[in-house]
């Protein structure tokens, strides 16, 4: 095994340092440059990565060298300078489908949202059995609040993998906001069955046990949840209507008041969409 081997196989094993120690050794061509270039990249040097992904694809390193110069600069917040990469890309070996979804990444990084939809639109309507474009078109239409074409790319993503954990969760909050709980009951519950030690999964449900009027099972699946991840506070704050509406005030101010230590932007908003909670906001 030469020292670029080695490289590669200590980066496959996350000891990036040494992968970068052993990239520089010997020759310096493509791909020892681009093994550079990943290693700098996870060790944090963006600057560095950069420099060496430029390098790479000055040694003809074709559209690997690119994407991953693209990503460096994105990583490094340069999206400017990321988005310029994408069209020289373009020139130098053509438009292709790794570019396009680079190109609706740099656009989301920037926070150009609709112009990352439009451009990752165009990607799934040409490789329409892509997971990763249509997970980053679901990711978009979240972003975005448009529940309707997020409901279209979890459906795609289902009809490709009827058990996408990203598609299974979309449908089952949409299911939830459109009052379908059945179906956001059958989602949310493939989702524990695949991942009973994830506490989404137990969230869901908890939450689709509340609109269907079933408030001490959703309490137990809120419970579940927060024994899985006690800092999830989503599960508090829900947790904390459960009792609220249970007439548990005490108990309901507790759950309350972990979920705001958590997250106070999430309290706040739950405080507007379910009144039952805003006393506690100023307790």
């Amino acid at each position: 095994m030469n020292s670029l081997e080695k490289g590669e196989d200590a980066y496959s094993k996350g000891r990036f340092q040494e992968a970068l120690g052993l990239a520089r050794k010997g020759d310096r061509g493509k791909r020892a440059l681009s093994l550079e270039g990943r290693s700098l990249l996870r060790l944090g040097k963006h600057k560095e990565a950069v420099n060496a992904f430029r390098q790479a694809v000055e040694h003809g390193g074709g559209l690997g060298a690119w994407t991953n110069l693209i990503t460096a600069l994105s990583a490094g917040r340069g999206y400017e300078e990321a988005y310029k990469a994408t069209e020289e890309a373009e020139e130098a070996v053509g438009m292709s489908s790794q570019l396009l979804l680079s190109r609706a990444r740099v656009l989301r990084s920037w926070k150009k949202h609709a112009l990352a939809l439009a451009v990752c639109r165009s990607y799934v309507s040409s490789y329409p059995f892509s997971t990763e474009g249509w997970e980053l078109y679901l990711s978009l239409c979240e972003q975005m609040a448009d529940a309707k074409e997020a409901g279209v790319a979890a459906k795609a993503l289902l009809d490709i993998d009827n058990k996408n954990r990203r598609a299974l969760k979309a449908v089952a909050e949409t299911s939830l906001e459109r009052g379908r709980s059945s179906e956001a009951r059958a989602s949310a519950r493939t989702l524990v069955e695949m991942e009973p030690d994830k506490p989404m999964g137990w969230m869901l449900l908890s939450e689709t046990a509340r609109e269907m009027g079933k408030r001490k099972r959703a309490l137990a699946y809120a419970d579940r949840a927060l024994l899985l991840n006690e800092k999830f506070p989503r599960a508090w704050l829900h947790k904390a209507l459960l009792l609220a509406e249970e007439k548990k005030e005490k108990e309901a101010k507790h759950a309350f008041r972990m979920g705001m230590k958590l997250n106070k932007k999430m309290a706040r908003e739950k405080c507007v969409l379910y009144p039952v909670l805003a006393p506690f906001m100023g307790r």
